[in-house]
């Protein structure tokens, strides 16, 4: 069973597809990066979206995502996407920053990322704005994605400097 990462123009741009370990150690890394790189509370809102999704919670193979599912804001779009292809550069670099010890080898890591990149660097704010339609029309059928639960105050966990999502913290939770 694995994840998978898809760009909406997937027939064009491929889908990424991790096993559910190989999705953990990625995410760890964008997390304990994003949350060291996030600044503002919409910032914030893109690590905790990413850290809820806890395969504890929703099962193995269920985190996995289209892009368009994100929480990108029509308005803003630009400066979310460069944000997040800064987390991913700083994840590259940094990989777990010394926080975790993350059993995958440095260099399939940044391969990983680097397909991740890859995936944003080609997302638009047209892909974005077909996302949006797609999205009002599942809202009549159940909707789409999940919703991100912002906390009323921002914590990070004391062992991990991650932000915290209603689950705790995703490192402690997944690589502890």
């Amino acid at each position: 069973m694995s994840n998978e990462i898809c760009h909406p123009k997937y027939e064009e741009y491929g889908i990424i597809q991790w096993s559910n370990s190989r999705t953990i150690v990625v995410f760890s890394v964008l997390i304990i990066n994003g949350s060291r790189l996030a600044k503002t509370r919409r910032e914030a809102e893109f690590i905790l979206w990413l850290a809820q999704r806890e395969q504890d919670v929703f099962g193995l193979g269920m985190v996995g995502f289209d892009l368009g599912d994100l929480p990108w804001s029509l308005d803003d779009f630009e400066k979310e996407k460069i944000f997040l292809l800064k987390v991913i550069e700083s994840a590259k670099e940094e990989l777990g920053c010394g926080v975790v010890k993350l059993g995958t080898h440095p260099e399939v890591l940044r391969g990983d990322l680097e397909d991740l990149r890859m995936l944003i660097l080609n997302f638009t704010d047209e892909d974005l704005r077909t996302a949006y339609l797609l999205k009002e029309e599942l809202k009549d059928i159940g909707g789409r994605g999940l919703p991100v639960e912002m906390p009323p105050q921002l914590e990070k966990c004391k062992i991990h400097r991650v932000l915290l999502t209603q689950y705790g913290c995703y490192v402690c939770n997944n690589l502890s």
